[in-house]
């Protein structure tokens, strides 16, 4: 039997794509569109109240329902896409280095809907072109594969989480469009292809684009699509709405109208890039032709921005890089001087025998934990024992184990930051592999649930350590999953299991969160979404375990609430619930996101109009203080008795309409589930 199985969702359901395509895969786990998503299938088909209707044009930036392009309208209306700001934030990429992402508007995400809508297939056909390029959309998808070992997770679920109707349009659909060839790079690494290729071609380039997505002329998006002449010559005869205009004009107006760089985070900016990049394999190509170099002596691959030239002498890979970058020059693009690398066969560098050392420590470490233990069939409950070896030291077990990762790291001179998501994802899927039994089991057995609360606690404490060393978005999310699915076990085997789990975590998990990692914490818009993940799967453990406001506020890297933006707000909402410990510290998060709303231009800005969304729909917020945010945005006025009365009925209905944060129908394990489908490039 398959390990993966095949789910398959409604093509017409356009709206989806919200769900994939139009914001950053690093977000805090609370954070998705699935409320935006649902309100964009229904809101035409329901007739609106008029506080609905208000609300509608703050999402939208247009008065009317029908302003939203439905079929067959003018894309290009002036009231349809208007310049609007996106929220900017810095994660941290590698050790010492930030990378600036964007959350667009969520009008300019709409748009996105409208264009998919009805051009969805001419992207496709226009992403066919290029031999070279090994991740592009071929179609738009219809079926999306889900894990089989996902439904042994069903009993760690909440029950009154996602209804029917929301799993049957595919809220776990990790991609509007299906690509072709590889969605990882990796992937092409251990291919047949790949080999094939080292069979053929003793010599490996690889090289890279330099600051790709912020150096793009929107522009040229027409040159890529019709050539620049005939760009040119039809200046003067836009009347009707092109693909390419439209492209041009949403990646401006999702960035406050600048024409150079486009936004960095959603898919959708990956697909109007590879568009551009596809064109420049295609020129490239023609001129390797003019010059006698014909495919048969050389052959190039390309993922995003990053390029794989194979060739048999330096000759053949010079005339080829000087090709690229000739094809580059036209669209605004260059080549990174610094990085450019150089392998000969075989095709195996040190990053390969880096992570083939961390392989080999990792299946140490199991073999010296468990009796049983069997690496080819760990994945079956059946082939491992699960029982820890009898005088084992668990502590002196892990130390071993982060030796054998430094030695690994340090004889190929590698960070920690290239090897610490393989060994989280490594983890978890051993975590995965002690929860997949039946916890039921264990709870006559006092000794043998003892065994698997140790063993969980020491999968966690090393995750919880190769996490700090690289405090990425990525690595927080495997680390969540391990420590809540850990948690969620060990409560159906034994609740002082599970508490003594608990506590062994969050006082390692306080000492990570307490120490700033580096001078990266510091740095202007850095915002810690990996620490904002790791605080909410704490959050898990319960009330026992909270933390005092200080410590919580210090836990994300800020010294008072009014330091924080659009994420550390609602984070930190969702975190203090309505517990009376934290209510000055609510209070002082409500005026923070009244001052946000309340500067000029706010229903343009993508934090103001995400936060005023979030926030009005939230029960963890008095009704008053409520009113007071939708007055500060200039929905209520002060004067109009009625209008404030309408307004407090509909802020105290006990279902809200929840938008990008489920404030109280939400599983964070699901949504991090959800996350793992889709993961960033």
């Amino acid at each position: 039997m398959s390990s993966r199985k095949r789910i398959g969702i409604q093509k017409w359901d356009v709206e989806r794509c919200l769900l994939t395509d139009t914001v950053p895969y690093e977000l805090p786990v609370i954070l998705s569109n699935k409320g935006f998503h649902r309100w964009a299938r229904k809101h035409k088909e329901v007739e609106l109240s008029d506080i609905e209707r208000t609300l509608l044009k703050v999402v939208t930036l247009v008065p009317f329902a029908e302003s939203l392009a439905p079929r067959g309208s003018d894309l290009s209306s002036e009231a349809l896409i208007q310049r609007t700001l996106p929220y900017r934030f810095r994660v941290m990429e590698t050790e010492g280095r930030l990378r600036e992402l964007a959350l667009p508007h969520p009008a300019a995400q709409l748009w996105v809907v409208e264009l998919y809508r009805h051009f969805d297939g001419t992207l496709c056909e226009l992403s066919r072109r290029s031999e070279w390029s090994i991740r592009s959309i071929r179609k738009v998808a219809d079926s999306f594969f889900r894990p089989r070992k996902y439904r042994a997770f069903e009993r760690y679920k909440r029950d009154e989480v996602d209804t029917v109707e929301s799993a049957a349009f595919a809220e776990y659909s990790g991609s509007y469009f299906a690509y072709q060839k590889y969605d990882r790079p990796h992937k092409f690494f251990d291919s047949a292809e790949f080999d094939e290729l080292e069979q053929k071609y003793p010599r490996l380039r690889k090289v890279d684009i330099s600051r790709c997505f912020p150096s793009i002329y929107t522009h040229t998006i027409e040159w890529a699509i019709i050539g620049k002449d005939r760009s040119k010559l039809k200046v003067r005869e836009r009347r009707t709405p092109t693909l390419s205009r439209l492209l041009d004009r949403i990646a401006q107006n999702s960035n406050d109208g600048e024409t150079n760089g486009i936004i960095v985070g959603p898919e959708f900016s990956r697909i109007f890039s590879e568009l551009i990049l596809q064109r420049v394999d295609v020129d490239a190509e023609k001129n390797l032709i003019k010059l006698s170099h014909h495919s048969s002596e050389y052959c190039v691959r390309r993922y995003v921005d990053d390029i794989y030239i194979f060739s048999r002498n330096e000759h053949d890979e010079q005339v080829i890089v000087d090709a690229l970058t000739d094809a580059l020059r036209p669209y605004n693009l260059t080549m990174k001087p610094e990085k450019n690398e150089l392998i000969t066969r075989p095709f195996f560098s040190g990053y390969d025998r880096a992570i083939t050392g961390i392989s080999s420590a990792i299946e140490t470490l199991f073999d010296s934990l468990f009796e049983g233990y069997n690496p080819d069939g760990i994945s079956s409950s059946r082939a491992w024992k699960g029982r820890l070896r009898r005088g084992v030291n668990p502590t002196s077990i892990s130390r071993n184990f982060t030796k054998q990762v430094k030695a690994s790291c340090s004889a190929e001179g590698m960070g920690y930051d290239r090897a610490s998501g393989y060994i989280l994802s490594a983890l978890f899927r051993k975590v995965a592999d002690v929860v997949i039994r039946r916890p039921e089991k264990l709870t006559t057995n006092p000794e043998r649930a003892a065994d698997y609360e140790v063993t969980l606690s020491l999968f966690c404490r090393i995750s919880l350590h190769m996490y700090a060393l690289c405090p990425t978005a990525g690595n927080s999310l495997f680390l969540a999953r391990s420590v809540i699915l850990s948690y969620r076990f060990l409560v159906l085997v034994s609740g002082s299991l599970a508490v003594g789990f608990a506590d062994g975590f969050m006082s390692r998990a306080l000492r990570v969160m307490s120490v700033k990692a580096s001078a990266i914490d510091s740095r202007p818009g850095y915002t810690p979404i990996g620490g904002i993940n790791l605080l909410l799967a704490t959050r898990e453990f319960g009330e026992c375990f909270l933390l005092p406001p200080p410590a919580l506020l210090g836990a994300i890297g800020k010294e008072d609430a009014n330091a924080c933006g659009y994420f550390e707000i609602v984070s930190l909402l969702y975190y203090c619930r309505n517990e009376p410990i934290y209510h000055g510290l609510t209070a002082e998060l409500v005026e923070r996101i009244i001052a946000i709303i309340e500067e000029p231009g706010w229903e343009r800005r993508s934090e103001a109009v995400h936060l005023l969304l979030d926030t009005l729909s939230c029960p963890f917020i008095e009704v008053e203080d409520r009113l007071r945010i939708a007055a500060a945005a200039g929905l209520v006025k002060e004067t109009q008795t009625h209008c404030k009365r309408v307004w407090r009925s509909h802020l105290a209905s006990p279902k809200p309409r929840d938008w990008f944060v489920q404030w109280t129908e939400i599983d964070i394990l699901r949504d991090l589930q959800r996350k793992a489908l889709s993961p960033g490039y």
